[in-house]
């Protein structure tokens, strides 16, 4: 039995290691990361050895570490409950109950739930198969990445390497390989919504496969977290209005425009008993510790710096490392915001509007203000961090 917040779980971890279908699943890590590596033209040896990272490291983990250390609350709860109450259902079944599904849950927020229950349905009931699932997600983020930097013209060799980078980095190694989280989902989300943002903006031209998918994106993130959907709801139909640049199509433009803010409508509206109850219990669950003015700025660094090595709390020690090099690389972040203070940069301005503004929301909260919730706006900080390095040592220019 696990104790998950004051409840307890049957939930035996033995039964989720030292199994060959783990070596199978390594596998199909392997291919996809180094498919992905070649759709972005690295070299062989670079693809092999960044492949072989990403599910050597899978791998050993579950098959020789894995034990009931690295868990939190709600990850048992996702995986007790889809397996308990939701594999009974059939993948159709399950979309056309899905009121059903929403009852036996107790939320109206799925997004994830669907998620934990396709990667048991695909891969087996076990706690490694969502954390594939989290590991392949975050790979396509990476190469989306690639894409919106090649729509803005960078030069190859930046979007190359930080595809590589983004890859491997420490955040997003420990918060997909280790244990079941959204913020994989989210992290994934954003960049496939900012992508197709970001090719509006770089074509010049509306198209209705970006928009289906811009759209597709927020009905996908409103299943996730409601403020984290409002944010990128408001950004999405700004960014659209005021960045995009179509010659001659006013008219087009505000109908493209008010997308997004109509869904923001129709959601709320649809939802409005849910996320007054949400927002209600959320408030009141964190009021009692909400943050002063006076104490924003001190939480914003919480956010920021935290976990700190010296001060990691047990079922925080998959942080131990990453808690370290985010330590050493952080000191170089306000040179990458200073770089990216021109108009080589205007297309990324939605990245640098959720960041800011997310971060901002979370530090009014003390209970929020940590490195979990960081992990899904990581990718801002990972370009802060690459661009002076790049510019130091590869080359100044970044854009042909």
């Amino acid at each position: 039995m696990f104790d998950a917040g004051g409840y307890l779980y049957e939930f035996d971890y033995l039964n989720h290691t030292n199994s060959l279908r783990i070596l199978f699943y390594s596998l199909i890590i392997f291919t996809i990361v180094i498919l992905l590596c070649f759709k972005a033209r690295l070299s062989l040896h670079v693809s092999i050895l960044i492949a072989s990272l990403k599910s050597i490291i899978f791998f050993t983990y579950f098959f020789f570490f894995y034990n009931s250390d690295y868990h939190f609350y709600d990850d048992i709860v996702y995986f007790t409950v889809t397996r308990d109450k939701l594999l009974s259902y059939g993948i159709l079944d399950y979309v056309n109950n899905i009121d059903n599904i929403k009852s036996l849950i107790g939320t109206n927020h799925i997004g994830f739930w669907s998620l934990v229950f396709l990667s048991f349905k695909i891969f087996g009931t076990y706690y490694y198969s969502v954390v594939l699932v989290n590991i392949i997600l975050t790979s396509f983020a990476s190469y989306f990445f690639y894409l919106t930097f090649l729509k803005l013209n960078f030069r190859h060799i930046f979007c190359q390497l930080f595809f590589a980078f983004s890859l491997i980095h420490w955040d997003v190694i420990s918060w997909s390989t280790f244990l079941i989280s959204k913020e994989p989902l989210i992290y994934f989300l954003l960049s496939f919504l900012f992508y197709n943002l970001v090719t509006l903006y770089a074509e010049r031209t509306i198209k209705l496969k970006n928009l289906i998918l811009i759209i597709l994106c927020l009905l996908l993130i409103s299943e996730l977290r409601t403020y984290v959907f409002i944010f990128v709801t408001i950004i999405s139909s700004a960014y659209i209005m005021f960045l995009v640049k179509i010659p001659n199509r006013i008219f087009l433009k505000s109908v493209v425009f008010s997308l997004p803010v109509i869904i923001l409508f129709t959601f709320s509206y649809l939802n409005y008993s849910f996320i007054y109850q949400s927002l209600a219990g959320a408030f009141a669950l964190l009021e009692p510790n909400m943050a002063q003015i006076n104490q924003i700025p001190f939480n914003m660094l919480k956010t920021l710096l935290t976990p700190l090595p010296m001060n990691i709390q047990p079922n925080y020690g998959f942080l131990f490392l990453t808690s370290i090099f985010h330590f050493i690389f952080i000191a170089i972040v306000p040179f990458g915001l200073f770089l990216s203070f021109n108009k080589t940069h205007k297309g990324l301005m939605p990245y640098l509007v959720f960041f800011i503004s997310i971060l901002v929301f979370y530090s009014f909260f003390q209970e929020l203000a940590g490195p979990r919730q960081r992990f899904q706006y990581s990718m801002v900080l990972m370009y802060w961090q690459f661009l002076p390095i790049f510019k130091l040592f590869i080359s100044n220019k970044i854009t042909n």
